[in-house]
């Protein structure tokens, strides 16, 4: 079956297509990747799809609207939906079944003209998937459901991307001035009172927190490196700030440092303050382009790049393999 899936919340609304996608195209490229995995992590979904047969949360995509697409999508929510209901966070979830022959016929016409999908969440369930595939092969099984991917696929232009921003535990042997003062040759500093901070505005732009310390810090020029990775906020504050100022080299491993999704604002960040961490970083978010072009290039962004809000939800959707 196919379904018109839509979630909507504080008046943003994203609207995908839920059907199955042959896991060969993830393995040969055609669905686009932009994290690591961890080949434990795979092995235990894998084992975990070997065990039970079923997912229920689909791996999400995005990908280039067309007018096709669009249309047919446009068209079918003005029915009633099947599903219609609000989670307790507020999302709205509604949900329509695609059943006439020729309506199906022309989504496949659509997403015929699409060479490439970008995987926004899900990076381990579809490797895990992969997996589970081979090992139905090696028991003798030939093609079946094991060889297909629980897909939500959204436009990418609707969907909504929030920072992943960043909290220090301590300056090591800096002070709040000493460090700020350390920033000054790559970045222009801008210190005011808590309570008139505001986020990044701008790509090239960080908020920084600190015990009556609040600093806007702007980088003085934009880096043009060949890498796209290069290119990004995430990235330029690892290189240029976390690493040689705060000697934090490992974003993925070191204790010292901790994340915080955007949806919680500078609120947030400041909590985190008076819990003990003594730097709160808010981060412009990543946007799309930035995505694609990383997948594009065959690269890997830094940990805690993306944060996608609304993500649909566990369990609305149950597939056998």
């Amino acid at each position: 079956s196919v379904f018109i899936y839509q979630l909507s919340v504080d008046g943003h609304s994203q609207t995908g297509i839920v059907a199955e996608i042959p896991v060969g195209e993830y393995r040969d490229g055609l669905v686009r990747k932009h994290e690591e995995t961890r080949k434990e992590h795979e092995e235990r979904l894998g084992h975990y799809l070997d065990s039970v047969g079923a997912t229920s949360s689909p791996i999400c995509l995005a990908y280039e609207g067309t007018n096709v697409i669009d249309g047919v999508v446009e068209e079918l929510v003005k029915s009633e939906p099947m599903l219609d209901f609000d989670l307790p966070d507020g999302v709205q979830q509604r949900l329509w079944q695609v059943s006439n022959p020729a309506v199906l016929d022309k989504l496949v016409r659509g997403f015929a003209d699409i060479r490439y999908t970008y995987l926004t969440d899900g990076h381990h369930r579809a490797a895990s998937t992969l997996h589970h595939a081979a090992s139905r092969h090696a028991q003798g099984k030939g093609e079946g459901p094991w060889d297909y991917l629980l897909t939500v696929l959204f436009p990418a232009s609707e969907l909504r991307v929030l920072p992943f921003n960043r909290c220090v535990r301590d300056l090591g042997e800096l002070t709040p001035q000493t460090f700020l003062r350390k920033l000054e040759d790559d970045f222009t500093v801008e210190t005011m009172p808590h309570d008139q901070a505001v986020l990044p505005s701008r790509q090239g732009q960080f908020l920084m927190l600190m015990e009556g310390y609040a600093a806007t810090v702007t980088l003085r020029s934009q880096p043009q490196d060949p890498s796209p990775v290069k290119n990004l906020d995430v990235a330029i504050l690892q290189d240029r700030v976390l690493a040689p100022v705060l000697g934090i080299e490992d974003a993925r491993k070191d204790p010292r440092l901790d994340y915080v999704t955007g949806d919680s604002g500078i609120a947030g960040l400041m909590q985190r303050v008076r819990e003990g961490w003594q730097l709160s970083i808010a981060c412009y978010p990543t946007s799309m382009g930035e995505l694609m072009a990383v997948a594009d290039a065959s690269e890997v962004m830094p940990p805690k790049s993306t944060c996608f809000d609304p993500k649909p939800r566990s369990g609305l959707f149950v597939r056998m393999s």
